[in-house]
């Protein structure tokens, strides 16, 4: 007989001994099973967690209708509920039900992401968000996270082969913003208020009439029951009396809880200075089952950062970007902060390859070739460092485990030259200091040390492609606010780019001087008609500009760049520059590169007119 069903009923007919002692030793067997099962399921949830941390960056990204706990906990908890146990178990029993459902709550972070998938549709993706934009104001002009708390292991009742479960009477769920100690002692210091943001545009209602989620003394709050529950003994118990609440809500058939929009402020003018502090929100879950077993439980999110203004954004994302990538828990140690702290490159590769994207969802991913360039950027160094051949040998054995670059002076070269095609071996250790802390080194004369580093270069490219306030690439119509708009004006509107949509086409590109030498000299390109337009590698937050080759030559490349602040000082931005500056103006298309169909690991190249 279940545990929540009446257990009034009792074998009148006595078994004999051995039965009796075969019948405790399979029901003891049972529950040691069930325990047993639990624990691999909680092994479960911590493999789980780690791929959400990842899944921020877009590395191995944890599709929502994909969650492999929502199916495990589900059929575990109706199995459970439904086991016959000795009436000396049922309190062992209940014990493990209210552990299930309590390791069964998990926090997700939905966001449409387009690209991911091999179909190329559009997919959600559990993104928890590394900084949080403080806020003061409910309406705005951005979207804010959306924050879903599930409880994976009480599922929807449908039609088909599924075991009965005990009924769920009530839900409370209440969501606050706490500081994290270094340690990871509690209690946790409620850091400031939440807030539930509304889009200009939007009625005021919509969000909470969908959701149910309100607002409460700076807690976020959302109460559910049956349809036919009238007695609310968790909103007395929570003290929350005067919460509204709605019937039970289902997310992929899983009892939910939805924040939409959501948005946080901080209290404290010393947290707002101190950009280190670490941040979570704490849900409080409370379930009332079948009137018979209260459920409590309190779950943290992932460790995020606030940012105040825009301009701290990048030494937030520096502080927490690498210790993203490691499979560490919420208590963060020092040693994700050492420079020598490593990671495998197979792990490094995929979030250099959604860098930009896990940023700006709607860019593209980078290329091969890209991907290359950043991994030579990264490996340089270590080349150079090597004074023999020996040295160099050793070296390209512990990178790619065989050899390709043939015994003479220009060694190095050979091996810069395959970094920048050809990808080291996955389980190559980099350190943090050469992806975020060693100054670069020019590729091209291999000897001068630039003032920036691999991580500031790509932050500085994402910041050119994302040109908050269309700076670099205005509307050609920008700032005509009334009047009618001539035939002229509403084509240029229809065919008007941004920055992202650039890239997107491959035409602003991460590529490097050796991936553009060979767009050069490999295709049916004239130096005289075509340009490329790159990321410049020698200087941060610059655009270089490349003109085929120098005259007589089919090595030299004519380059020239500017600074993405220079080119704000136009107009009309990157296509002034382009069309109506001197030597620009000359060229009359732009290469784009792409990857091959046939061989991603190829470019493909064509021309925009």
């Amino acid at each position: 007989m279940s545990l929540l069903e009446s257990t009034t009923s009792t074998n009148a007919k006595r078994k004999s001994p051995n039965t009796e002692v075969f019948s405790e030793a399979k029901r003891s067997c049972s529950m040691f099973s069930m325990k047993q099962e639990f624990n691999n399921l909680l092994s479960k949830k911590k493999e789980f967690l780690s791929r959400q941390r990842t899944s921020s960056l877009l590395i191995n990204p944890l599709r929502t209708d994909e969650n492999p706990l929502i199916p495990e906990f589900s059929n575990f908890y109706r199995r459970l509920s439904n086991a016959p146990m000795a009436s000396e178990e049922h309190a062992a029993q209940l014990a493990l039900i209210e552990q299930v459902i309590q390791e069964s709550i998990i926090i997700e972070w939905p966001k449409s992401v387009e690209g991911i998938s091999s179909a190329n549709e559009v997919v959600e993706i559990d993104m928890a968000p590394l900084i949080h934009r403080a806020r003061s104001v409910v309406k705005c002009r951005t979207s804010h996270p959306t924050m879903k708390i599930k409880v994976c292991a009480i599922s929807q009742d449908i039609e088909g082969p599924l075991l009965p479960q005990p009924k769920t009477v009530e839900a409370f769920f209440r969501a606050s913003l706490v500081k994290l100690s270094h340690d990871g002692t509690e209690p946790r210091q409620v850091a400031g208020r939440m807030i539930l943001t509304q889009r200009e545009g939007t009625p005021a209602t919509k969000n909470s009439d969908q959701n149910g989620a309100t607002v409460s003394n700076g807690k976020l709050i959302a109460s559910q029951a049956a349809s036919d529950t009238h007695t609310y003994v968790l909103l007395d118990r929570m003290g929350e009396r005067g919460a509204k609440t709605t019937p039970l809500k289902f997310d992929n058939h899983v009892l939910c809880a939805t924040f939409p929009e959501m948005g946080v402020a901080l209290n404290s003018m010393v947290d707002r200075r101190q950009l280190a502090t670490r941040y979570a929100v704490q849900v409080e879950v409370a379930l009332n089952i079948d009137n018979k077993l209260i459920v409590n439980h309190a779950v943290l999110s992932h460790p995020f950062l606030i940012a105040i203004t825009n301009d701290q954004t990048e030494p937030l994302l520096f502080s927490i970007f690498w210790s993203r990538m490691l499979t560490t828990d919420h208590t963060e140690t020092s040693e994700m902060f050492r420079e020598s702290s490593t990671i495998p490159w197979a792990v490094l590769q995929q979030a250099i390859r959604q860098y930009v994207k896990a940023q700006i969802v709607q860019a593209r991913s980078l290329h091969y070739h890209e991907i290359c360039h950043v991994q030579c950027m990264i490996l340089l160094p270590r080349v150079l460092r090597c004074k023999t051949n020996e040295e160099l040998e050793s070296l390209e054995l512990e990178l790619y485990g065989d050899l390709k670059c043939i015994d003479g002076k220009e060694r190095h070269v050979q091996l810069r030259d395959r970094l920048l095609a050809e990808l080291v071996l996955p389980s190559t250790p980099i350190e943090r200091r050469e992806f975020m802390m060693d100054k670069c080194i020019s590729i091209l004369d291999m000897s001068t040390e630039l003032q920036h580093t691999v991580w500031s270069w790509l932050f500085r490219g994402t910041e050119m492609l994302q040109d908050v306030g269309h700076k670099l690439c205005p509307s050609p119509v920008l700032g005509d606010k009334k009047g009618t708009k001539t035939k002229k004006q509403m084509a240029a509107c229809e065919e008007y780019q941004t920055m992202l949509s650039l890239f997107n086409k491959g035409i602003i590109t991460f590529a490097s001087a050796f991936t553009v030498r060979h767009a050069f000299r490999d295709h049916d390109v004239t130096p005289g008609d075509a340009m490329v337009v790159r990321m410049c590698d020698e200087n941060s937050g610059f655009f270089s500009f490349v003109f085929g080759f120098e005259d007589g030559s089919r090595d030299i490349l004519r380059m020239g760049s500017l600074s993405s602040e220079q080119i704000k000082d136009f107009k009309q931005g990157l296509p002034e520059v382009l069309m109506d500056e001197q030597f620009p103006s000359k060229f009359s298309c732009l290469i784009k590169i792409e990857p091959d169909d046939s061989d991603p690991n190829k470019v493909a190249i064509s021309i925009a007119r």
